[in-house]
């Protein structure tokens, strides 16, 4: 019972010593009446440029580098796409959305890591 104990109370630590109790930064790429997308802080150096033309309804992604995939979560976190990009230049029709929160994963040429952004459309 000794050994269940303090096998218990090590996780527990080595648990609380790599949680982190700040949450990450956002940054708004884009804030307005009909759209807001926000981005961690420290990928906000992907993105080039982020517009929506709300006379096309159309979201277009200017990055870095080339994007392999690009997914697109509902509110639930539940993948809805996923859609082979293969530029560094993506342009998404906003009818895909709803009214609602969702997320773009973008996954980059050579990484496994995928950045996020939050979109909320009203």
């Amino acid at each position: 019972m000794k050994t269940i104990v303090n096998n218990l109370f090590a996780m527990l630590l080595t648990i609380s010593a790599f949680a982190n109790g700040n949450p990450a930064k956002t940054t708004m790429l884009i804030e307005n009446e009909k759209i807001s997308i926000s981005i961690n802080e420290v990928d906000v150096s992907l993105f080039n440029q982020t517009t929506y033309d709300a006379e096309n309804e159309n979201l277009a992604f200017d990055l870095n580098d080339e994007v392999t995939f690009v997914q697109i979560f509902d509110g639930d976190n539940e993948l809805m796409f996923q859609l082979p990009v293969m530029s560094n230049k993506l342009k998404i029709g906003s009818s895909l959305f709803g009214e609602g929160q969702y997320k773009l994963g973008f996954m980059m040429k050579g990484t496994e890591k995928i950045h996020f952004t939050n979109i909320v459309i009203n």
